[in-house]
C-alpha cells in the first residue's frame, strides 16, 4: 500500500521493515514461490545466501493476509494513556497508516506525533504488533479468562517494550530476525 494519506488518516514513520515487538516476523505481504519454483524448475528468490518464499500449497496467500494488518501500542503522555490501536498496514513508504474509519483509531490523538520504536524529543514511540500475536499473548498470559485480551495491562505491556526498545528499530531481545538485520535497521 502506497497512499498519500488525509489529514484524519495517522502515519507512524518506521524503516524499510517493520517488526512485530511479540513475534519478530516482517509486515507486509509474503513472497509466494511460483508453480516453477515450487517444481524446482526455477531458482527461488535468493538474498544474502538464504532462499525466500512460500509454497502456496503449503499456506496461502488468503491464510497468510493476516500478516499485513499492524496494531501498535504506546503511550501518550498528554493523557497520561496507554492504548492499542485498530488496524492499520505497513506501506511501500516505510510508514504504518492507521485507518480512520476504525473506532480504535479515532480515538488516537491527531496532533501527535508518533514513530515506531525510536525515542525521539516530542514525539510518542510505538510498538508494532500482529493482533493474531496479541491475541495469543493474552491467552498465555490469562489462560482461564474468558476474555483474554481484555486483561493485559496496556501500562505494563508498553512499559516492558519501552525497556526493552533499542531506540532505533527493533527491541533489544534475541530473535532469528534481529540476527539476519545483523543491527542493522535499514534507516
Amino acid at each position: 500500500m502506497s497512499c498519500s494519506p488525509s489529514p484524519e488518516w495517522i502515519s507512524i514513520r518506521c524503516f524499510t521493515e517493520c517488526y512485530c515487538a511479540i513475534c519478530g516476523v516482517v509486515f507486509g505481504g509474503l513472497v509466494f514461490k511460483n508453480a516453477a519454483e515450487v517444481a524446482g524448475d526455477q531458482e527461488p528468490l535468493n538474498l544474502g545466501g538464504r532462499e525466500y518464499g512460500y509454497d502456496p500449497e503449503t499456506i496461502s496467500p488468503q491464510d497468510a493476509m493476516w500478516i499485513r494488518y499492524v496494531h501498535v501500542v504506546g503511550y501518550v503522555p498528554a493523557s497520561n494513556t496507554n492504548f492499542i490501536s485498530g488496524p492499520g498496514l505497513f506501506d511501500t513508504d516505510g510508514n504504518i497508516i492507521l485507518d480512520p474509519r476504525d473506532i480504535d483509531n479515532r480515538k488516537l490523538p491527531k496532533q501527535v506525533n508518533y514513530v515506531c520504536y525510536q525515542f525521539v524529543p516530542d514525539a510518542t514511540t510505538v510498538y508494532p504488533v500482529h493482533w493474531p500475536c496479541y491475541k495469543i499473548f493474552a491467552r498465555v498470559l490469562y489462560p482461564t479468562a474468558k476474555d483474554p485480551v481484555s486483561q493485559i495491562d496496556l501500562a505494563d505491556f508498553e512499559s516492558i517494550l519501552s525497556s526493552w526498545a533499542d531506540g532505533v528499530c527493533g527491541l533489544e531481545i534475541e530473535t532469528r530476525t534481529a540476527s539476519q538485520r545483523g543491527g542493522n535497521c535499514n534507516l
